[in-house]
């Protein structure tokens, strides 16, 4: 059994151009490792098993291509409270749902491990009411991977955060569809203005030479350096120490 829920959509999220599968990279370790102590089959059940039984096992189904997952039936609604986030609204079917929570409870069906029980000889209704808890936070897991997955085939964002939401605060409803939201930040979205042919006056300042001897002076006040000299004065020493100091 894959104890990984929604790892086929991990694989797809990989190429989604969207921050919104990201939080999905770190879930919560309860309904990702739920099923490690219920449905693994020991060496010795695995011994019991009659040839009869290996004999029913097609070897041909392994070599089998799995089909391609069949599209949720989503109804997602998208506000914008500013130009910068979104609030959507995720809602998912009921079959959606039922049909999820069916192929989970077939596939722990054969090797779930019920007292009184050989492993995977329970009855279908006494496996679906031991493992109810563990199967819908599974079942979660794959809704919300899935969804999210196919809202952002389905949508472009633009996004620069996580989404916003609380994992556990989800809760796989009874009856009904399942609802989840979350908030998510998002680059603005604006029409570019016309700037082609636009004109601008390049600047222009003109240079005295007065102005550029006072900033070579400048410069060789701050790097040159002082030495003891006996020759006179020059006649134009005074002045270019003057211009340096202004």
């Amino acid at each position: 059994m894959n104890l990984q829920p929604g790892a086929p959509a991990k694989r797809r999220a990989r190429r989604a151009d969207c921050v919104l599968l990201r939080v999905f990279a770190d879930f919560p370790s309860s309904f990702v490792g739920g099923f490690s102590t219920v449905t693994a089959m020991t060496s010795a059940d695995t011994e019991d098993r009659t040839d009869d039984d290996a004999s029913t096992e097609d070897p041909s189904n392994e070599q089998d291509t799995p089909e391609e997952k069949a599209k949720l039936t989503l109804d997602v609604k998208i506000d914008s409270p500013t130009a910068c986030e979104r609030h959507i609204t995720v809602t998912i079917a009921r079959e959606d749902i039922e049909r999820y929570a069916k192929e989970a409870f077939d596939e722990l069906g054969p090797k779930a491990e019920v007292p009184g029980f050989r492993a995977g000889r329970a009855p279908r209704k006494l496996v679906e009411s031991r493992f109810k808890e563990q199967v819908s936070e599974q079942v979660k897991g794959k809704l919300l991977m899935d969804s999210m997955t196919q809202v952002s085939d389905d949508h472009e964002f633009s996004a620069i955060s996580e989404p916003d939401f609380d994992f556990d605060s989800i809760r796989v409803p009874d009856t009904g569809p399942m609802v989840f939201e979350f908030d998510i930040e998002v680059r603005p979205e604006f029409d570019m203005p016309q700037w082609k042919g636009l004109t601008i006056e390049r600047p222009v300042h003109e240079y005295s030479e007065e102005a550029v001897n006072a900033h070579l002076a400048r410069l060789l006040d701050k790097y040159a350096t002082m030495v003891d000299s006996d020759e006179p004065i020059q006649a134009d020493l005074p002045r270019a120490i003057d211009n340096a100091h202004t």
